[in-house]
């Protein structure tokens, strides 16, 4: 299933909820407090620990496309 970055930030916020506090899920899954509360105020993205606490991996893809040409 695609998922936006809203999708997991809200995923995010229901496990923080249940266990009680961001710094208790923090603590739970070994990352730091500091990192988990910057991700859910969308200052850094979510990394592995992260994804990885939350059952989600990331998937990057490229595209190409032809440059305009220049004159």
């Amino acid at each position: 299933m695609k998922m936006t970055i809203e999708d997991v930030l809200e995923r995010m916020r229901d496990r923080t909820e249940r266990e009680g506090s961001v710094a208790a899920w923090a603590r739970r899954h070994a990352v730091s407090q500091v990192y988990a509360r910057d991700v859910l105020a969308g200052r850094r993205p979510p990394g592995p620990g992260i994804l990885e606490a939350l059952g989600l991996s990331r998937d990057v893809s490229v595209t190409y496309r032809e440059a305009p040409a220049h004159d």
